[in-house]
Protein backbone atom coordinates (compact mmCIF):
# COMPACT_ATOMS: atom_id res chain seq x y z
CA UNK A 1 0.00 0.00 0.00
CA UNK A 2 1.40 3.38 -1.10
CA UNK A 3 0.18 6.97 -0.77
CA UNK A 4 -0.30 9.55 -3.52
CA UNK A 5 -0.35 12.34 -0.93
CA UNK A 6 -3.90 13.53 -1.63
CA UNK A 7 -7.43 12.04 -1.38
CA UNK A 8 -8.14 9.68 -4.28
CA UNK A 9 -11.56 9.38 -5.92
CA UNK A 10 -10.86 7.91 -9.36
CA UNK A 11 -8.67 5.30 -11.05
CA UNK A 12 -8.22 3.65 -14.45
CA UNK A 13 -5.58 1.59 -16.21
CA UNK A 14 -4.24 3.31 -19.32
CA UNK A 15 -2.54 0.04 -20.23
CA UNK A 16 -1.04 -3.00 -18.53
CA UNK A 17 1.85 -0.98 -17.11
CA UNK A 18 0.26 2.40 -16.33
CA UNK A 19 -2.34 3.24 -13.69
CA UNK A 20 -3.86 6.73 -13.56
CA UNK A 21 -5.45 8.06 -10.36
CA UNK A 22 -7.07 11.38 -9.52
CA UNK A 23 -8.48 13.41 -6.65
CA UNK A 24 -7.63 16.25 -4.33
CA UNK A 25 -9.14 18.72 -1.89
CA UNK A 26 -11.89 19.99 -4.19
CA UNK A 27 -12.62 23.52 -5.35
CA UNK A 28 -11.88 24.89 -1.89
CA UNK A 29 -8.71 22.79 -1.86
CA UNK A 30 -8.42 22.96 1.96
CA UNK A 31 -4.67 23.07 1.51
CA UNK A 32 -4.74 19.99 -0.72
CA UNK A 33 -4.08 20.28 -4.45
CA UNK A 34 -6.21 18.66 -7.14
CA UNK A 35 -4.19 16.26 -9.28
CA UNK A 36 -3.89 13.45 -11.74
CA UNK A 37 -1.05 10.98 -11.21
CA UNK A 38 0.25 8.22 -13.46
CA UNK A 39 1.80 5.26 -11.66
CA UNK A 40 3.97 2.38 -12.81
CA UNK A 41 1.71 -0.63 -12.22
CA UNK A 42 4.67 -2.96 -11.73
CA UNK A 43 6.57 -0.94 -9.13
CA UNK A 44 3.87 1.35 -7.72
CA UNK A 45 6.12 4.36 -8.32
CA UNK A 46 4.82 7.72 -9.53
CA UNK A 47 5.69 8.47 -13.16
CA UNK A 48 4.03 11.83 -13.84
CA UNK A 49 1.65 14.30 -12.20
CA UNK A 50 -0.69 16.98 -13.46
CA UNK A 51 -1.97 19.68 -11.12
CA UNK A 52 -5.33 21.23 -11.99
CA UNK A 53 -5.46 25.06 -12.05
CA UNK A 54 -6.46 26.92 -8.90
CA UNK A 55 -10.21 27.40 -8.50
CA UNK A 56 -11.10 24.13 -10.24
CA UNK A 57 -12.59 21.04 -8.64
CA UNK A 58 -10.92 17.67 -8.14
CA UNK A 59 -11.23 14.78 -10.60
CA UNK A 60 -14.23 12.64 -9.63
CA UNK A 61 -14.07 9.82 -12.20
CA UNK A 62 -11.72 8.36 -14.81
CA UNK A 63 -11.85 6.04 -17.81
CA UNK A 64 -9.25 5.13 -20.42
CA UNK A 65 -9.68 3.86 -23.98
CA UNK A 66 -8.01 4.26 -27.36
CA UNK A 67 -4.89 6.04 -26.08
CA UNK A 68 -7.06 8.60 -24.29
CA UNK A 69 -7.81 9.29 -20.63
CA UNK A 70 -11.29 10.70 -19.97
CA UNK A 71 -11.60 12.72 -16.77
CA UNK A 72 -14.60 14.21 -15.00
CA UNK A 73 -13.57 17.41 -13.18
CA UNK A 74 -15.55 20.64 -12.84
CA UNK A 75 -13.92 23.94 -13.79
CA UNK A 76 -15.45 25.56 -10.71
CA UNK A 77 -18.67 27.25 -9.55
CA UNK A 78 -18.05 30.38 -11.61
CA UNK A 79 -17.58 28.35 -14.79
CA UNK A 80 -20.84 26.52 -14.09
CA UNK A 81 -22.70 29.83 -13.68
CA UNK A 82 -21.26 31.13 -16.95
CA UNK A 83 -22.08 27.86 -18.78
CA UNK A 84 -18.37 27.32 -19.42
CA UNK A 85 -17.90 24.21 -17.34
CA UNK A 86 -15.84 22.05 -19.69
CA UNK A 87 -15.88 19.24 -17.17
CA UNK A 88 -15.36 16.24 -19.47
CA UNK A 89 -11.67 16.45 -20.27
CA UNK A 90 -9.40 14.34 -22.45
CA UNK A 91 -5.73 13.73 -21.58
CA UNK A 92 -2.97 11.76 -23.26
CA UNK A 93 -0.67 9.26 -21.57
CA UNK A 94 1.66 12.07 -20.51
CA UNK A 95 -1.23 13.78 -18.69
CA UNK A 96 -1.40 16.64 -21.15
CA UNK A 97 -4.93 17.97 -21.66
CA UNK A 98 -6.03 17.62 -25.28
CA UNK A 99 -9.64 18.83 -25.35
CA UNK A 100 -12.74 19.23 -23.17
CA UNK A 101 -16.52 19.72 -23.45
CA UNK A 102 -19.46 20.70 -21.27
CA UNK A 103 -21.18 17.36 -21.80
CA UNK A 104 -23.74 17.40 -18.99
CA UNK A 105 -24.41 21.15 -18.92
CA UNK A 106 -24.74 21.61 -15.17
CA UNK A 107 -26.61 24.61 -13.78
CA UNK A 108 -26.23 23.62 -10.13
CA UNK A 109 -22.78 24.55 -8.68
CA UNK A 110 -23.00 21.48 -6.44
CA UNK A 111 -23.48 19.10 -9.39
CA UNK A 112 -20.62 16.96 -10.62
CA UNK A 113 -19.79 14.15 -13.02
CA UNK A 114 -20.33 11.01 -10.96
CA UNK A 115 -19.23 8.19 -13.27
CA UNK A 116 -17.81 7.60 -16.72
CA UNK A 117 -17.29 4.68 -19.11
CA UNK A 118 -15.32 4.82 -22.34
CA UNK A 119 -14.45 2.73 -25.38
CA UNK A 120 -12.73 3.53 -28.65
CA UNK A 121 -16.11 4.47 -30.13
CA UNK A 122 -18.27 6.02 -27.41
CA UNK A 123 -18.08 7.74 -24.04
CA UNK A 124 -20.88 7.67 -21.47
CA UNK A 125 -21.05 9.99 -18.46
CA UNK A 126 -23.58 10.43 -15.66
CA UNK A 127 -24.09 13.36 -13.33
CA UNK A 128 -25.09 13.78 -9.71
CA UNK A 129 -27.35 16.80 -9.35
CA UNK A 130 -29.90 17.90 -6.75
CA UNK A 131 -32.37 18.85 -9.48
CA UNK A 132 -32.04 15.47 -11.20
CA UNK A 133 -29.11 13.76 -12.87
CA UNK A 134 -28.50 12.79 -16.46
CA UNK A 135 -26.78 10.32 -18.76
CA UNK A 136 -24.93 11.67 -21.77
CA UNK A 137 -23.51 9.44 -24.52
CA UNK A 138 -20.94 10.94 -26.90
CA UNK A 139 -18.83 9.91 -29.87
CA UNK A 140 -15.35 9.33 -28.45
CA UNK A 141 -13.33 10.99 -31.19
CA UNK A 142 -15.24 14.26 -31.54
CA UNK A 143 -17.08 14.26 -28.19
CA UNK A 144 -20.25 15.13 -30.11
CA UNK A 145 -23.45 14.22 -28.30
CA UNK A 146 -25.28 11.12 -29.55
CA UNK A 147 -28.19 10.98 -27.09
CA UNK A 148 -29.09 11.54 -23.45
CA UNK A 149 -31.45 10.42 -20.69
CA UNK A 150 -32.48 11.97 -17.39
CA UNK A 151 -32.43 10.13 -14.07
CA UNK A 152 -30.65 9.82 -10.76
CA UNK A 153 -28.03 7.44 -12.15
CA UNK A 154 -25.30 6.00 -9.96
CA UNK A 155 -23.11 4.15 -12.46
CA UNK A 156 -22.69 3.49 -16.18
CA UNK A 157 -21.07 0.78 -18.33
CA UNK A 158 -20.49 0.05 -22.04
CA UNK A 159 -20.60 -3.44 -23.56
CA UNK A 160 -17.35 -4.73 -25.15
CA UNK A 161 -18.86 -4.54 -28.66
CA UNK A 162 -20.01 -0.93 -28.08
CA UNK A 163 -23.60 -1.91 -28.83
CA UNK A 164 -25.12 -1.35 -25.38
CA UNK A 165 -25.00 1.15 -22.53
CA UNK A 166 -26.19 0.16 -19.06
CA UNK A 167 -27.01 2.43 -16.13
CA UNK A 168 -28.31 1.88 -12.61
CA UNK A 169 -30.27 4.01 -10.22
CA UNK A 170 -31.23 2.69 -6.80
CA UNK A 171 -34.39 1.01 -8.10
CA UNK A 172 -33.58 -0.29 -11.57
CA UNK A 173 -30.96 -1.33 -14.10
CA UNK A 174 -31.65 -0.14 -17.64
CA UNK A 175 -29.91 -1.17 -20.87
CA UNK A 176 -30.00 1.11 -23.93
CA UNK A 177 -29.00 0.79 -27.56
CA UNK A 178 -25.69 2.65 -27.67
CA UNK A 179 -26.39 4.27 -31.05
CA UNK A 180 -30.05 5.26 -30.81
CA UNK A 181 -30.63 5.48 -27.07
CA UNK A 182 -33.63 3.16 -27.33
CA UNK A 183 -34.36 1.19 -24.16
CA UNK A 184 -33.60 -2.52 -24.66
CA UNK A 185 -34.29 -4.05 -21.25
CA UNK A 186 -34.90 -3.19 -17.61
CA UNK A 187 -34.36 -5.05 -14.34
CA UNK A 188 -35.67 -4.07 -10.91
CA UNK A 189 -33.34 -4.18 -7.93
CA UNK A 190 -33.33 -7.43 -5.90
CA UNK A 191 -36.06 -7.97 -3.32
CA UNK A 192 -35.65 -7.29 0.38
CA UNK A 193 -34.97 -3.58 0.18
CA UNK A 194 -31.88 -3.93 -2.02
CA UNK A 195 -30.69 -0.91 -3.99
CA UNK A 196 -28.54 -1.06 -7.10
CA UNK A 197 -25.30 0.89 -6.80
CA UNK A 198 -22.91 -0.38 -9.51
CA UNK A 199 -22.93 -2.12 -12.90
CA UNK A 200 -20.30 -3.50 -15.30
CA UNK A 201 -20.21 -5.65 -18.46
CA UNK A 202 -18.22 -8.90 -18.65
CA UNK A 203 -19.32 -9.75 -22.21
CA UNK A 204 -21.55 -8.32 -24.92
CA UNK A 205 -24.73 -9.64 -23.30
CA UNK A 206 -23.70 -10.33 -19.71
CA UNK A 207 -23.40 -7.93 -16.82
CA UNK A 208 -22.52 -7.94 -13.15
CA UNK A 209 -24.61 -5.63 -10.97
CA UNK A 210 -24.04 -4.80 -7.31
CA UNK A 211 -26.65 -3.92 -4.70
CA UNK A 212 -26.58 -2.88 -1.07
CA UNK A 213 -29.22 -4.20 1.33
CA UNK A 214 -29.93 -2.47 4.67
CA UNK A 215 -28.47 -4.41 7.62
CA UNK A 216 -27.40 -7.27 5.36
CA UNK A 217 -24.43 -8.26 3.22
CA UNK A 218 -24.07 -6.60 -0.16
CA UNK A 219 -25.05 -8.72 -3.16
CA UNK A 220 -23.77 -9.13 -6.71
CA UNK A 221 -25.67 -10.73 -9.57
CA UNK A 222 -24.63 -12.15 -12.90
CA UNK A 223 -27.22 -11.03 -15.45
CA UNK A 224 -27.81 -11.97 -19.08
CA UNK A 225 -29.71 -10.02 -21.73
CA UNK A 226 -31.83 -12.42 -23.76
CA UNK A 227 -34.77 -11.56 -26.02
CA UNK A 228 -34.90 -8.04 -24.59
CA UNK A 229 -35.22 -9.45 -21.08
CA UNK A 230 -32.63 -9.38 -18.30
CA UNK A 231 -32.31 -12.77 -16.60
CA UNK A 232 -30.57 -13.51 -13.33
CA UNK A 233 -27.97 -16.26 -13.87
CA UNK A 234 -26.22 -16.30 -10.50
CA UNK A 235 -26.32 -14.36 -7.28
CA UNK A 236 -24.03 -14.26 -4.28
CA UNK A 237 -23.45 -12.18 -1.19
CA UNK A 238 -20.29 -10.17 -0.60
CA UNK A 239 -18.65 -9.89 2.83
CA UNK A 240 -19.44 -6.56 4.45
CA UNK A 241 -22.58 -4.47 4.40
CA UNK A 242 -21.61 -1.83 1.86
CA UNK A 243 -20.34 -2.32 -1.68
CA UNK A 244 -18.65 0.86 -2.93
CA UNK A 245 -17.02 -0.12 -6.24
CA UNK A 246 -17.43 -2.72 -8.99
CA UNK A 247 -15.24 -3.25 -12.07
CA UNK A 248 -14.60 -6.17 -14.40
CA UNK A 249 -12.72 -7.69 -17.30
CA UNK A 250 -14.05 -10.56 -19.45
CA UNK A 251 -12.87 -13.11 -16.87
CA UNK A 252 -12.62 -11.27 -13.55
CA UNK A 253 -14.83 -9.16 -11.30
CA UNK A 254 -13.46 -6.86 -8.59
CA UNK A 255 -15.59 -5.64 -5.69
CA UNK A 256 -14.55 -2.88 -3.27
CA UNK A 257 -16.20 -2.34 0.10
CA UNK A 258 -16.60 0.33 2.76
CA UNK A 259 -14.35 -1.76 5.02
CA UNK A 260 -11.40 -1.23 2.67
CA UNK A 261 -11.50 -4.83 1.42
CA UNK A 262 -11.31 -6.02 -2.19
CA UNK A 263 -12.81 -9.31 -3.38
CA UNK A 264 -12.02 -10.96 -6.72
CA UNK A 265 -14.41 -13.32 -8.51
CA UNK A 266 -14.60 -14.99 -11.89
CA UNK A 267 -17.20 -13.72 -14.35
CA UNK A 268 -19.34 -16.65 -13.11
CA UNK A 269 -18.99 -15.27 -9.56
CA UNK A 270 -16.68 -17.99 -8.25
CA UNK A 271 -14.24 -16.72 -5.66
CA UNK A 272 -10.71 -16.02 -6.92
CA UNK A 273 -9.06 -14.15 -4.07
CA UNK A 274 -9.96 -12.13 -0.98
CA UNK A 275 -7.81 -9.05 -0.39
CA UNK A 276 -8.98 -8.17 3.11
CA UNK A 277 -7.46 -5.11 4.72
CA UNK A 278 -6.23 -3.83 1.37
CA UNK A 279 -6.94 -0.25 2.49
CA UNK A 280 -7.59 1.31 5.90
CA UNK A 281 -10.55 3.36 4.66
CA UNK A 282 -13.44 2.71 2.24
CA UNK A 283 -12.49 1.87 -1.33
CA UNK A 284 -13.26 4.94 -3.45
CA UNK A 285 -12.24 3.56 -6.85
CA UNK A 286 -11.25 0.31 -8.52
CA UNK A 287 -9.43 -0.36 -11.77
CA UNK A 288 -8.81 -3.77 -13.30
CA UNK A 289 -7.02 -4.99 -16.41
CA UNK A 290 -6.48 -8.50 -17.75
CA UNK A 291 -3.38 -9.92 -19.43
CA UNK A 292 -3.41 -13.63 -20.20
CA UNK A 293 -3.97 -15.56 -16.98
CA UNK A 294 -3.26 -12.55 -14.75
CA UNK A 295 -5.65 -9.80 -13.68
CA UNK A 296 -4.16 -6.67 -12.12
CA UNK A 297 -6.48 -4.80 -9.77
CA UNK A 298 -5.89 -1.38 -8.22
CA UNK A 299 -7.83 0.18 -5.35
CA UNK A 300 -7.79 3.72 -3.93
CA UNK A 301 -9.02 5.44 -0.79
CA UNK A 302 -9.71 8.85 0.77
CA UNK A 303 -6.47 8.91 2.73
CA UNK A 304 -4.54 8.91 -0.55
CA UNK A 305 -3.49 5.28 -0.31
CA UNK A 306 -3.58 2.91 -3.25
CA UNK A 307 -2.74 -0.75 -3.77
CA UNK A 308 -1.94 -2.77 -6.89
CA UNK A 309 -2.27 -6.57 -6.86
CA UNK A 310 -1.83 -9.34 -9.43
CA UNK A 311 -4.33 -12.19 -9.25
CA UNK A 312 -4.17 -15.49 -11.14
CA UNK A 313 -7.20 -16.26 -13.30
CA UNK A 314 -6.22 -19.93 -13.57
CA UNK A 315 -8.92 -21.38 -11.34
CA UNK A 316 -7.80 -24.94 -12.20
CA UNK A 317 -4.33 -24.46 -10.75
CA UNK A 318 -5.82 -22.64 -7.77
CA UNK A 319 -8.16 -25.57 -7.14
CA UNK A 320 -5.32 -28.10 -7.45
CA UNK A 321 -3.26 -26.07 -4.96
CA UNK A 322 -6.07 -26.08 -2.40
CA UNK A 323 -6.72 -29.80 -2.92
CA UNK A 324 -3.02 -30.53 -2.40
CA UNK A 325 -2.86 -28.32 0.68
CA UNK A 326 -6.00 -29.95 2.12
CA UNK A 327 -4.60 -33.44 1.46
CA UNK A 328 -1.33 -32.62 3.22
CA UNK A 329 -3.22 -31.12 6.17
CA UNK A 330 -5.49 -34.16 6.52
CA UNK A 331 -2.51 -36.53 6.29
CA UNK A 332 -0.64 -34.57 8.96
CA UNK A 333 -3.65 -34.59 11.30
CA UNK A 334 -4.09 -38.33 10.73
CA UNK A 335 -0.40 -38.93 11.52
CA UNK A 336 -0.54 -36.92 14.75
CA UNK A 337 -3.79 -38.61 15.77
CA UNK A 338 -2.25 -42.03 15.14
CA UNK A 339 0.77 -41.21 17.28
CA UNK A 340 -1.42 -39.97 20.13
CA UNK A 341 -3.59 -43.11 19.99
CA UNK A 342 -0.44 -45.27 19.99
CA UNK A 343 0.86 -43.46 23.07
CA UNK A 344 -2.46 -43.93 24.87
CA UNK A 345 -2.51 -47.66 24.10
CA UNK A 346 1.07 -48.09 25.28
CA UNK A 347 0.31 -46.18 28.46
CA UNK A 348 -2.77 -48.35 29.13
CA UNK A 349 -0.71 -51.48 28.49
CA UNK A 350 1.84 -50.34 31.05
CA UNK A 351 -0.87 -49.64 33.65
CA UNK A 352 -2.20 -53.17 33.31
CA UNK A 353 1.19 -54.96 33.38
CA UNK A 354 1.61 -57.54 36.18
CA UNK A 355 4.81 -56.92 38.16
CA UNK A 356 7.59 -59.45 37.56
CA UNK A 357 8.32 -59.78 41.28
CA UNK A 358 6.18 -59.94 44.40
CA UNK A 359 4.69 -56.61 45.25
CA UNK A 360 6.53 -54.60 47.84
CA UNK A 361 5.30 -52.34 50.56
CA UNK A 362 7.88 -49.77 49.56
CA UNK A 363 7.64 -47.59 46.44
CA UNK A 364 11.38 -47.54 46.03
CA UNK A 365 12.02 -51.27 45.77
CA UNK A 366 13.65 -52.94 42.73
CA UNK A 367 10.42 -54.08 41.02
CA UNK A 368 8.86 -50.63 40.98
CA UNK A 369 12.15 -49.13 39.93
CA UNK A 370 12.30 -51.51 36.93
CA UNK A 371 8.70 -50.70 35.97
CA UNK A 372 9.34 -46.96 36.23
CA UNK A 373 12.41 -47.36 34.04
CA UNK A 374 10.25 -49.09 31.42
CA UNK A 375 7.72 -46.23 31.60
CA UNK A 376 10.42 -43.56 31.22
CA UNK A 377 11.93 -45.51 28.33
CA UNK A 378 8.52 -45.51 26.65
CA UNK A 379 8.43 -41.69 26.59
CA UNK A 380 12.07 -41.44 25.57
CA UNK A 381 11.34 -43.67 22.58
CA UNK A 382 8.16 -41.75 21.73
CA UNK A 383 9.86 -38.37 21.85
CA UNK A 384 12.69 -39.64 19.69
CA UNK A 385 10.17 -40.97 17.17
CA UNK A 386 8.44 -37.57 16.91
CA UNK A 387 11.64 -35.64 16.45
CA UNK A 388 11.23 -34.76 12.76
CA UNK A 389 13.82 -32.44 11.26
Amino acid sequence: MTSAGYPLYAAAFFDRTTLVVGGGGGEGRHGIKNKLTSINASTGEVQQEYELPAGEDNPTCLAAAGQRIYVGANRGAKAIEERKNLHLRVFDKNLQEQTAVDALKFTDPAAYQKAIAASEQIVAAVSDCAGGGALQVLESGTLDSLWSQTGDFLDVAISPDNALVAVVDSASLVVYNAVTGKQIAKQASPKGGAKWVRVTFTSNLELIAGANIPNQRARIQQLRIQDDVIKVIRSRSVPGKSLTCLKSTPHAVAVGTAAGDVYLYTSALKSLRNLRGTLKFPVTALAIIEDGEIATVAATSLDGSYSISDVSLNTFSTTIWWVLLSTITIAFIAFISGRLISMDLQYLSFRTLEPAAAPSKYPGDAANADAMSDFEALFVDTNQGDNIS
